[in-house]
Formats: structure tokens, C-alpha cells, sequence
């Protein structure tokens, strides 16, 4: 199931969030910034292992956190969707990166999940391609999705 919700990625209520990423640690505007204000952890930790050339294409890199609140998030999956933030987001490498997402969740437990649509930064996909793959990836996960679009700035 998917929900379509709008807002800020990293106030939903689930026990994962996805922070689309690229290989490089290159922090780009929209989602990672958000993840960057409400996680600095998470951030220097997903960028002393790129400087590592721990991240690979299309493995999330978990990030476990404490929680201080019952409702708020146990893990941060940062899924690299792109090697650099130069060039757009392939769909290939959405279509494996949630595959193994879908494995990551079951793996440890997790049975809901926020993300923002991937992929669709200026020059990237467009909402019709980002919509079917995310539907055919969480099809039959029996992951609770929902999908973030950010809040309309006036």
C-alpha cells in the first residue's frame, strides 16, 4: 500500500525513512538537505563512508538511530539511486536500489517506510515513471509507503 502525502520527509511517523543519495557524498538541495537539518549524525556518517568507498550503487547504507520519541523513526536507509549528483537518476538503478530496500526492511524487521519520489530532480523522471516503479517495487512487499512530495513553498 502507498499513501501519497506532502510535507517534510523527516517528521512522518514510520519506523524508516529513505534519503535518496548519490555514491560521492555530494549533499544535494530537496530531501538531503531536510536529512542533513533533522540527522546531522547521519550525514557525517554517510559521508566519511563515501570518502571510504563504502557506499555502493543501489545498497541502502542503514543508519540505526535512538529514538527519543515512541513515534519517530528507527533507521535511515540511504539509498544511492546515482553515483554523482551531476547527472540524473537512472531508472535501472531506482528499480534495484528498491529491490533491495524491500530485502533491507525484511531483513530487519521494518514494516514501514517513507520516502520521497525518487528520481525526479530537474532533468530526471517524470511523476507517470517514478509512480509505476515505485508501485511494481512495493507491490507485494507488505511494506507501509508513503510517498513524501515536498510542501508546496510559497
Amino acid at each position: 500500500m502507498i499513501q501519497l502525502r506532502s510535507g517534510n520527509i523527516t517528521e512522518q511517523r514510520v519506523e524508516a525513512l529513505v534519503n535518496p543519495i548519490n555514491c560521492h557524498g555530494m549533499l544535494e538541495p530537496g530531501p538531503a538537505l531536510q536529512f542533513r537539518k533533522a540527522f546531522p549524525a547521519n550525514f557525517v556518517s554517510y559521508r566519511r563512508a563515501c570518502r571510504l568507498r563504502k557506499i555502493p550503487l543501489e545498497e541502502p547504507y542503514v543508519v540505526p538511530l535512538t529514538p527519543e520519541e515512541k513515534d519517530r523513526p528507527r533507521y535511515i536507509f540511504n539509498l544511492p539511486i546515482k553515483r554523482t549528483g551531476r547527472r540524473p537518476a537512472q531508472p535501472e538503478n531506482i528499480r534495484k536500489g528498491l529491490a533491495a530496500l524491500v530485502r533491507t526492511c525484511r531483513d530487519l524487521g521494518v514494516h514501514s517506510i517513507a520516502l520521497p519520489p525518487l528520481g525526479m530532480e530537474p532533468g530526471g523522471l517524470d511523476w507517470d515513471s517514478i509512480q509505476k516503479i515505485l508501485t511494481d517495487a512495493f507491490a507485494k512487499s507488505g511494506l507501509e509507503v508513503t510517498l513524501v512530495h515536498p510542501a508546496q513553498e510559497s
